[in-house]
């Protein structure tokens, strides 16, 4: 987080706009944090990166003389050890605030990794008690479908049919199903093991 502008930019560069740029880095961490110490840091970077705009502007229209120049470098050289000295004590504050937050979060992922320790085991439980009930609702959705169709059903046959041509399907429905029931274990139980259905 920090940026040494000194070991980036050599004394020749360091009042050079493209010194001022590597400031920039750090301004979407500055805008983020509602604190005044960095909105007036803010305001100095970009105060210093127009200033340093104007002077080479003007350096170009009309020539400085050696004692303003070397004035200028020296203010400059000052202010950029001011903002270092500022980002190293933004830089000391985000550490400070992170360090807990990052110390929990290894430590509830260490723990829940862990095999057979009790955070597993209580994670494992709910994500299995969550597929049991999501696939047990799934169950009982379809057969409540299953139950609404078949009440339709006979409801229509009723009103289509009559009671007695209803009922006299329904009689050959269920001999059917049983016949074929019968035939079924009959199947099942000539082909089944002795331990399972003893002769």
């Amino acid at each position: 987080m920090s940026c040494t502008l000194q070991r980036h930019c050599p004394p020749p560069l360091q009042s050079s706009p493209s010194c001022i740029i590597i400031i920039d880095l750090h301004f979407a961490v500055v805008h983020s944090l509602d604190i005044p110490d960095l909105q007036i840091l803010t305001q100095e970077l970009m105060r210093a990166e127009d200033e340093s705009d104007g002077s080479s502007s003007s350096g170009k229209s009309e020539e400085e003389s050696p004692q303003s120049q070397k004035e200028q470098y020296s203010n400059m050289q000052k202010s950029i050890l001011r903002l270092e000295e500022k980002y190293s004590k933004l830089e000391a504050v985000l550490n400070r605030v992170n360090a807990p937050l990052n110390f929990e979060l290894n430590t509830e992922l260490n723990t829940e990794l862990k095999p057979g320790s009790q955070a597993g085991l209580k994670a494992e439980s709910r994500v299995e008690s969550k597929a049991e009930s999501k696939s047990e609702s799934n169950d009982g959705s379809v057969l409540d479908w299953i139950i609404l169709l078949a009440s339709w059903v006979v409801i229509l046959a009723l009103c289509v049919c009559g009671l007695s041509v209803f009922l006299y399907c329904f009689l050959y429905f269920v001999l059917f199903l049983g016949y074929w029931m019968g035939l079924v274990l009959d199947v099942v139980a000539r082909t089944a093991p002795d331990f399972l259905i003893p002769r």
